[in-house]
């Protein structure tokens, strides 16, 4: 665009032309490969603005030269020009808007795209203290209209200075005066500052507008832009480990598949003595994995297997890999509580296999009801945390929890 304006040359043309031929082409493959999720995509504003940028291109270069060319083999005439022209100049205004690319160049350069999607969600901020500058300009205005523009600040109201009356009459003037010694142009109050009242409203109007406005706009952006790259820079590290938790994934299932002859989905005890045995496959999958060493993957299988009756301990791929994706997290409470479940129904397990073992032993049930069982604990449980002597003691540790608190936020607020 910069040679295309400085320099306008008829090759300009061809080379728009042959631009607009590569843009359209990239345009048809993402259509092509997205379908309608070209228009829903996460970075579908970029998308929007390609397709807008294209599709006035080929309006501009294709479609009316051959509306034109349409229009007078038919008719034979050119009164259509003048509605063309128009159309025209609005298309070539419309390109101004081919700018905006050089902001989709700049996602390639990391630090570059952080600070103006920074910006850009910075936007919302800047939007409520434009207004509060707004509001501030529009108060100023009201005292200097008053104050300058009517000569309280000067002894004798009828001594008014013509500048002072140009700048400060009415409180428009007096808005777009203010804004202007907002941005630094001084020339406004020169006539003001001859007296104390005008030395103070302008001491005070800049102190107000340009320190603390500038202030507060430095530090929402700069508050803003932190916390997108902040945010941004998660991102970026969790969609980094995903991707390498995949890998790992991949590779493991490779030599898993490679491993498992009988394509069984899972790897005996043979199987597992052959990968231990060789130290270059088993290197391969201490790396693969993120292990340290041989004895961190010993015991990550031997956490893994299972006895089976026919084949020994046997390895299954899937509980694997979610045991290794599992390794390395904290433990929460929702995981304590999963293995509270799966150690009571255990429990439960192991009743029923008692029972049956009992019942073997020719006990009858009435004997084996009067035994201690899971069932009636979890009854007395039920009975302890439903009764009326539970609930008092619940309240008394409450209101002791908030009397030891009491003192404390006594001693730290003297």
């Amino acid at each position: 665009m910069w040679l295309e304006l400085d320099y306008p040359l008829p090759v300009w043309k061809w080379v728009e032309e042959f631009f607009l031929v590569v843009y359209v082409f990239e345009l048809s493959v993402r259509l092509l490969y997205y379908g309608c999720g070209y228009f829903v995509h996460e970075n579908w504003t970029w998308h929007y603005l390609d397709f807008v940028i294209v599709l006035f291109g080929v309006a501009e270069q294709w479609m009316l030269p051959l509306w034109h060319v349409i229009y007078h083999t038919l008719f034979g005439a050119t009164s259509s020009t003048s509605i063309s022209m128009s159309l025209v100049r609005s298309l070539r205004i419309v390109r101004v808007f081919r700018v905006l690319r050089l902001a989709r160049l700049l996602r390639g350069v990391k630090q570059l795209y952080k600070l103006i999607h920074g910006v850009v969600e910075s936007m919302a901020s800047v939007g409520w203290v434009i207004i509060l500058t707004f509001i501030l300009l529009y108060s100023a205005s009201l005292v200097f209209t008053t104050l300058v523009g009517r000569g309280y600040i000067y002894e004798d109201p009828e001594d008014v200075p013509d500048e002072a009356m140009l700048y400060f009459g009415t409180v428009w003037r007096s808005f777009l005066a203010l804004f202007k010694l907002m941005n630094d142009d001084q020339s406004v109050v020169t006539q003001i500052i001859t007296t104390i009242g005008g030395q103070i409203l302008f001491y005070a109007f800049m102190m107000l507008s340009n320190w603390m406005m500038l202030a507060i706009l430095t530090s929402v952006i700069s508050d803003n832009m932190m916390t997108v790259s902040r945010t941004k820079e998660e991102e970026d590290r969790k969609r980094s480990m995903q991707d390498r938790a995949e890998m790992a994934k991949r590779r493991i299932t490779q030599i898993f598949q490679r491993l498992d002859e009988d394509h069984s989905g899972s790897i005996t005890e043979d199987e597992m003595r052959q990968l231990l045995s060789d130290l270059d496959l088993q290197a391969e999958l201490c790396e693969a994995a993120g292990l340290h060493d041989a004895s961190d993957l010993v015991e990550m299988l031997h956490c893994a297997s299972y006895k089976s009756k026919e084949e020994g301990s046997v390895i299954l791929y899937k509980q694997f890999l979610t045991m290794l994706q599992d390794e390395s997290a904290h433990a929460k409470e929702r995981s304590i509580f999963k293995v509270l479940e799966n150690m009571r129904a255990m429990e439960f397990r192991l009743e029923e296999r008692m029972n049956a073992a009992l019942r073997q032993l020719k006990m009858n049930d009435e004997q084996i009801e009067k035994l201690p069982s899971l069932g009636d604990e979890l009854k007395k449980m039920q009975q302890l945390e439903d009764s009326p002597a539970r609930s008092e003691v619940i309240r008394l540790n409450h209101s002791a929890s908030i009397a030891a608190k009491s003192p404390r936020s006594e001693a730290s607020s003297r």
